[in-house]
């Protein structure tokens, strides 16, 4: 919703062509001032495959992941198991539903975090692309999954982060067109200014998920 102009003047975009208006909704309060309007409809932008099938008209959800961050000794990027093992789950649900695998896109802001969900996507045989936020400017997806990683420790003084950078959150959560599934660590998350905001609006529009969302799907297959 950013763009440069030939003498490098910063221009916003107040209307946005990409998502569905429920997910444009949180990045344009939070980043843009609430200016941004829609150009595309409900029905131009209903999701083929509910993300939540018990609101089918819902199609941003935030589901709330308690894992633990780690680092690689190699790399000393982040990463985060139990996130990865739901991004996988994810993916899993949306493909068994019939979702093309090209139309899924997975972003992390920690290359430790692609890395990880990389080779669980390659062990269950799962070829949707995983990158992080940096590379997926400018790009989109049908359907994104968003995987948080960090969980403040007193040991790194609380810190997030990446998750910090409202840049980079704003990209995060402006890629999909048709749903939108964030996976993180709520009580972690809440400790940000930008993402406590994020999560009482998700809240709000009672789509922030708590327990197991791959059980809630099975309710309804």
């Amino acid at each position: 919703m950013v763009r440069r102009s030939p003498v490098h003047k910063l221009h916003v975009l107040n209307v946005q062509h990409r998502m569905h208006p429920s997910i444009a909704l949180a990045p344009s309060r939070l980043f843009y001032g609430d200016i941004v309007s829609n150009a595309v409809g409900l029905e131009e932008r209903q999701p083929k495959v509910p993300v939540l099938p018990w609101a089918p008209n819902q199609p941003n959800v935030f589901w709330t992941v308690f894992g633990v961050q780690a680092r690689f000794a190699s790399s000393h990027s982040y990463f985060n198991q139990a996130e990865a093992v739901a991004t996988r789950d994810v993916a899993r649900h949306l493909l068994g539903k019939g979702v093309p695998a090209v139309d899924i896109g997975v972003i992390t802001m920690y290359s430790g975090q692609r890395q990880y969900i990389q080779t669980l996507f390659a062990a269950d045989s799962i070829s949707v692309e995983v990158a992080t936020v940096d590379s997926y400017q400018g790009r989109e997806k049908d359907y994104i999954v968003v995987s948080c990683v960090r969980t403040t420790r007193q040991s790194d003084g609380g810190k997030l982060g990446f998750l910090s950078e409202k840049p980079r959150v704003n990209v995060s959560l402006t890629r999909a067109r048709l749903g939108q599934i964030v996976i993180g660590d709520a009580r972690s998350l809440d400790t940000d200014a930008t993402w406590s905001a994020l999560l009482r609006l998700y809240a709000k529009n009672n789509c922030l998920i708590n327990g197991d969302i791959v059980a809630q799907w099975a309710v309804f297959d």
